[in-house]
């Protein structure tokens, strides 16, 4: 399962104390998707190291929902962006930033990768729940 790879791959030169972070989407007592990153460096920047969805469940939000997941608690965390380095060949990651409105650059050290940088602009919202994080992000680079 891609989800279970996603976790395996994940950057184990980390002190476990202190990264990455880990959140999964579950269904039907199955793991569905998994999305491996770090909250906030000491430069005020998120970074998604990984995500993948199960392919029987890929095309109903599911991708969407934990990468606006990590935004929201990046965010909540003290961010002012996150970033991820996506192939230019993975077209399916490419449409889910672009979906989020989050904007890519040109990797220049590496032409085969995009970096995709969402700004985090946090606003402090009161619903039905009572006080609430909500992103904001403005398309466009840092």
């Amino acid at each position: 399962m891609r989800a279970q790879m996603v976790i395996r791959e994940a950057p184990d030169h980390f002190d476990k104390r202190d990264g990455p972070d880990c959140l999964l989407a579950i269904q039907d007592a199955a793991i569905v998707g998994a999305i491996v990153y770090d909250l906030c460096d000491d430069d005020g920047f998120g970074h998604v190291h990984s995500l993948g969805v199960a392919l029987d469940r890929r095309r109903i939000g599911i991708g969407i929902d934990l990468k606006q997941q990590v935004l929201d608690n990046c965010t909540a965390a003290g961010a002012t962006a996150v970033w991820s380095e996506v192939d230019r060949n993975n077209v399916k990651m490419q449409g889910l930033n672009e979906k989020l409105g989050i904007s890519y650059t040109p990797n220049p050290l590496d032409g085969k990768f995009f970096y995709y940088t969402a700004r985090l602009v946090a606003t402090l919202e009161e619903d039905e729940e009572g006080l609430a994080w909500t992103v904001d992000n403005p398309q466009g680079d840092i």
